[in-house]
């Protein structure tokens, strides 16, 4: 039987320790499908939103992914890319961003049509993370899972895969470069122009969230390259 959920110093409940704590206890393995929220809130005593939280915090973490219409499952993301260390020695900080250029407003122009609830709900958790960080690494975390999130909810699996093959080389390339650009000021910036790509997918203006995405990724380009 699982334990009722604890409490923090401040009286609120760990749902987050509450999913982990159930996740162990049903030895739930490696790459091993959760229960659905509807079936862990009610096993949890907790709500379906304090539940999706908890889950959206867990798959920031990389300790859990999920994939529309097949469920929950323990672990990283599988990722479909090529050989990433033989692409490295092939491409540079510079064209990792340019290919973003190309691809990405193409991305977030499907997505405006095609993105969940669950997705606009995901990215503005994405971006009140972000506005409530200083911390570079942290902020990175939440500013590529709403990018990320962005390629899921074009619901094509290829396209998907195309983004994780950039994004992947984006990781490994851009750390000593974020270091030096990525300022407080930029990410307070990066999270105001987010904000507007999320408005436009909400009003499901396809045109308009592909014209902020370039607008973005442009900023990106010049902050860092110029």
């Amino acid at each position: 039987m699982t334990d009722a959920p604890s409490t923090n110093r401040r009286g609120r409940v760990d749902v987050v320790g509450a999913v982990k704590g159930f996740i162990r206890e049903a030895g739930i393995e490696e790459q091993g499908r959760l229960p659905p929220e509807r079936e862990l809130a009610v096993t949890l005593g907790l709500s379906r939103g304090q539940i999706r939280t908890a889950l959206n915090r867990l798959e920031a973490e990389d300790m859990i992914w999920r994939h529309v219409g097949k469920g929950t499952f323990l672990g990283a993301r599988p990722k479909i890319v090529p050989d990433l260390d033989a692409l490295g020695d092939l491409t540079s900080p510079r064209e990792i961003v340019e290919a973003r250029l190309i691809l990405e407003p193409e991305l977030v122009k499907l997505a405006a049509y095609r993105a969940t609830r669950r997705h606009f709900e995901q990215m503005a958790e994405c971006l009140d993370q972000c506005s409530r960080t200083t911390d570079r690494e942290v902020f990175h975390t939440w500013d590529s899972r709403f990018h990320w999130l962005v390629a899921d909810a074009t619901r094509n699996e290829l396209l998907a895969a195309l983004y994780d093959c950039v994004s992947a080389r984006h990781k490994a390339a851009w750390g000593k470069l974020r270091d030096m650009f990525l300022t407080t000021e930029r990410m307070r910036f990066y999270t105001g122009q987010h904000q507007l790509i999320l408005d436009a997918m909400m009003e499901r203006d396809a045109n308009l969230a592909r014209s902020r995405m370039v607008d973005h990724l442009q900023a990106v380009h010049d902050n860092t390259f110029k």
